[in-house]
């Protein structure tokens, strides 16, 4: 191997070591968020929507293909830092079980939906999640 060829590949393995360092340093910062948490489908006692400054929730009908939606929805590496999202508008998902009650607050950013967990993280979801709901409160 000439002098050429060997400067060239410790150049790449440092550029490699420096590019892998470098997403290890950004993954600690901003991690993904955890795996978003759903009840089992047996020990749901209720499950229903509130769009935002709405008095009263609405019981909803298609459970099954929600909860699907819910656990397809993809972590991102935004943070959940507030109570409810700060989106102008949304949609509250309640799901109430014997053990505990889980809120999901489905909205709209920016051309995507996502589903925001209070305190645990921002998922992307599937935009016919947001279909199914706007179909329900109509």
């Amino acid at each position: 191997m000439n002098r050429k060829t060997v400067t060239l590949a410790i150049s790449f393995v440092c550029a490699l070591l420096l590019f892998a360092l470098a997403m290890a340093f950004i993954n600690s910062i901003f991690p993904l968020a955890e795996p978003i948490e759903t009840p089992e489908e047996e020990a749901i006692l209720s499950c229903t929507v509130l769009r935002r400054g709405a008095d009263t929730a609405r019981p909803l009908a298609e459970q099954e293909t929600i909860l699907s939606y819910i656990r397809a929805a993809r972590p991102t590496r935004n943070m959940s830092v507030n109570d409810t999202p700060s989106a102008a508008d949304y949609f509250l998902i309640s799901i109430e079980t014997a053990q505990s009650t889980y809120h999901y607050y489905v909205y709209e950013h920016n051309m995507a939906v996502y589903i925001e967990c209070p305190y645990s993280g921002i998922y992307n979801a599937d935009p016919r999640i947001l279909s199914i709901i706007k179909d329900q409160l109509s």
